[in-house]
């Protein structure tokens, strides 16, 4: 079996060179890291102890990622040692439906969304972006209880949520087959799933 740990005793440095060159995940995740960190030196400088801290929270989070990412890839389980806890993982129902929870409500003032793939302890999530104007909250403060991303003087709610394994496939029980045939549609996982009764005429 080819893996990152028989590639590095292998060949040493350039595997690991190529390694990292190819997976472009990393190159991402670590852009995202220097971005935070020069928002963190400004608001060192300024005295803004709440942002400074919420974006070495931030610039944790990320490179929290890349170690478990490098430790499955290289059996490195040692360098995960420091971390006291997982960031939750949302269902795609719950997390879904958090979302839109936040993005209606008034109080959590969501003016755009943005939904990004990334990693976490080696589970693939769909990450919920939600922009705020409620940018003197942290992840330690807010009311939803949510992790919060900081760019520069913006802010997010960060709601990772879990990508389904078999994402094409979508169960339902005969209550909710009964609503769908009544209703026409019906909420699913959020999805809209609609139902046509033409579409089961053939000729």
């Amino acid at each position: 079996m080819k893996t990152a740990k028989n590639e590095y005793n292998n060949a040493g440095r350039d595997a690991v060179k190529e390694y990292f060159k190819e997976k472009k995940y990393f190159r991402k995740e670590m852009a995202k890291v220097a971005r935070f960190s020069k928002s963190n030196q400004n608001f060192m400088k300024s005295g803004d102890i709440g942002m400074a801290t919420q974006t070495l929270m931030d610039i944790k989070f990320y490179i929290d990622n890349v170690l478990e990412e490098i430790a499955d890839e290289f059996e490195m389980p040692y360098i995960l040692d420091h971390k006291i806890k997982e960031a939750k993982v949302y269902s795609k129902a719950d997390g879904v439906k958090l979302a839109k929870q936040l993005k209606k409500s008034g109080d959590a003032k969501v003016y755009k969304v943005i939904k990004d793939k990334t990693k976490i302890s080696g589970k693939n999530v769909m990450m919920y972006q939600l922009w705020t104007k409620n940018v003197q909250q942290t992840s330690m403060s807010n009311p939803y209880g949510v992790e919060m991303l900081r760019s520069g003087r913006k802010a997010a709610y960060l709601i990772p949520v879990q990508e389904s394994v078999n994402e094409g496939t979508i169960k339902f029980s005969k209550e909710e087959m009964i609503k769908l045939h009544k209703d026409g549609k019906i909420e699913k996982d959020g999805h809209t799933i609609e139902f046509n009764e033409s579409a089961r005429k053939t000729r």
